[in-house]
């Protein structure tokens, strides 16, 4: 088995991920999908000062536009970890995981829009995943300003939703 990394192993090997994930390769990457890069904005893992920009993976906020729509779009671009012990698996099984159980009609579950599990042959030159953004706001944000009356109902609809991602049959050889 692999040691696991130190946390400066780790932090040299997403410092150096990022930094072959560019503006102007992600805006090639985009062009594929017809789409036009607006804006990319790291979604910082702790906003405090000091704080760490990402634990696992770094997480972009992009927004773009399609040739013909003037309506912009959100997506979430993900920069994967690329450790000894994470690379590649994790990637496509994310990948797997989000695309079988949306063909089985679970709700939230973001579209694929591109991927990369193969640094070298990335079109960023890192593992990463492009996704549609789910749009709404995290319980994290919010769940302190709830009344017990809302928590319920919002662990209700967890609770179905839970139950519906445990329907999902499991794919065939999986």
């Amino acid at each position: 088995m692999l040691p696991h990394p130190t946390f400066d192993e780790q932090d040299a090997l997403m410092n150096s991920a990022l930094a072959s994930a560019t503006g102007p390769k992600l805006e090639a990457l985009l062009k594929t999908l017809s789409l036009e890069l607006l804006s990319l904005d790291q979604i910082l893992e702790s906003p405090e000062p000091g704080g760490r920009p990402f634990n696992n993976n770094a997480v972009f906020a992009v927004a773009v536009k399609a040739a013909e729509s003037q309506q912009p779009q959100e997506l979430i671009l993900r920069v994967q970890n690329t450790h000894s012990w994470r690379r590649r698996r994790v990637t496509e099984n994310e990948v797997a995981v989000m695309r079988w159980v949306s063909l089985h009609d679970v709700p939230l579950v973001p579209q694929v829009l591109a991927f990369s599990a193969d640094a070298s042959t990335s079109p960023l030159g890192c593992e990463f995943i492009l996704m549609e953004k789910i749009q709404g706001q995290s319980l994290s944000q919010t769940w302190h300003k709830l009344s017990v009356e809302e928590r319920s109902r919002y662990m209700e609809q967890l609770r179905a939703w839970l139950a519906r991602l445990r329907a999902v049959p499991r794919p065939p050889g999986g």
